[in-house]
């Protein structure tokens, strides 16, 4: 039988696309699975793995299947989770590029809106 190697690094990768999808922090997974914060960073990076049972209920966190993490890029389930992820890292990347000021000023703007209208 011709056995497959597991690339453990393109694992982590899409635990950790997963994991900001479902909008966690490496500390709250870890919390939510029952492992240190540095041993889900280990792992999206490929360093580490999970036994099966951490598996399991690293899976039921990140509502995935195993195919999602070991198979497949992960597919979105709503097109609607899609597009709002995809414009969060949008925000997010153009927040991390500004200076104190101008982050300031987004901060101003957006707590000048009522969110309650949308």
């Amino acid at each position: 039988m011709n056995k497959k190697k597991v690339d453990y690094e393109v694992v982590g990768q899409r635990i950790g696309q997963i994991r900001k999808i479902r909008g966690l922090t490496q500390r709250e997974l870890a919390e939510r699975i029952g492992v240190d914060p540095s041993h889900v960073s280990n792992l999206e990076h490929g360093r580490a793995t999970l036994t099966m049972e951490k598996l399991m209920l690293l899976c039921g966190v990140l509502e995935c299947g195993f195919d999602d993490i070991f198979f497949n890029e992960y597919v979105f389930r709503d097109e609607s989770l899609q597009e709002e992820w995809e414009v969060e890292n949008q925000l997010l990347k153009m927040l991390q590029r500004m200076n104190l000021r101008k982050k300031k000023a987004v901060l101003r703007f957006l707590s000048s809106m009522d969110v309650t209208d949308f």
